[in-house]
């Protein structure tokens, strides 16, 4: 397997990962959300309505959940918080979208 197929599979399996930790936490707040890749660094890109207390728990929840599923390989998994839609100005865009919301 040349290194752009592992690459594209390791992409994908954090994807899939991503979907199965958002099940049952995507509320009316969540916009957008984006995953961004390098070697053994993700950065999640959310996209939200707002920041409140219960938001941020399950942002927190959602990480916790790809890194718990993403063993034994580790990856340093870290959250973006942007408030707003997920319009064109939002980074996430730039990278692999997992979800969106229409406006």
């Amino acid at each position: 397997m040349t290194d752009r197929n592992s690459a594209l599979e390791w992409e994908n399996r954090v994807v899939l990962t991503m979907v199965q930790a958002l099940l049952g936490l995507v509320s009316p707040v969540f916009n957008g959300v984006a995953v961004e890749i390098e070697d053994n660094l993700i950065t999640v890109h959310f996209a939200l309505a707002n920041t409140d207390e219960s938001t941020i728990e399950d942002v927190t929840d959602v990480i916790g959940d790809v890194e718990g599923l993403l063993l034994p390989e580790a990856p340093d998994v870290r959250s973006r918080l942007f408030v707003g839609s997920a319009g064109p100005g939002w980074e996430g865009r730039q990278h692999r979208m997992v979800l969106l919301v229409k406006e």
